[in-house]
């Protein structure tokens, strides 16, 4: 996997903090707090250097992705699931859904927000297991 995924709990919660200022890393710790269980098993996978093999861009269906992070509903969230509902997509982001052997890495937000739109297929960049 790219380093990003790998960097653990501290790296991370600063990438979130720069790419969503305050918010978004306050709502990290505060549901890493709230939920230790996930949290621990969250940062297994992100430590896992796993070897994988980049297939590329591939469309995928909603059901058939696995998610291992589990969504807590929030204003934002739900905000962002009425705006998907409303433009019929969904909303922009960054960096594609990283998916491993059908297995979401990243975006497991926007998977949840795919799901509760009804969207059949999305997006993802896809690996494969060595």
């Amino acid at each position: 996997m790219e380093p990003t995924w790998t960097d653990g709990f501290i790296k991370n919660t600063i990438k979130a903090f720069k790419r969503y200022k305050l918010k978004g890393a306050l709502i990290r710790i505060k549901n890493s707090i709230e939920n230790p269980t996930v949290f621990f098993e969250h940062l297994k996978t992100l430590n896992n250097k796993q070897k994988v093999k980049l297939v590329g861009l591939k469309r995928v269906e909603v059901d058939s992705l696995i998610t291992i992070q589990s969504i807590n509903s929030n204003k934002f969230h739900d905000q962002r699931v009425e705006h998907a509902k409303k433009m019929g997509r969904l909303p922009e982001s960054s960096s594609p859904i990283i998916v491993v052997d059908n297995i979401v890495h990243d975006g497991n937000h926007r998977l949840d927000i795919a799901k509760k739109c009804g969207f059949k297929e999305v997006e993802c960049l896809y690996y494969e297991s060595l």
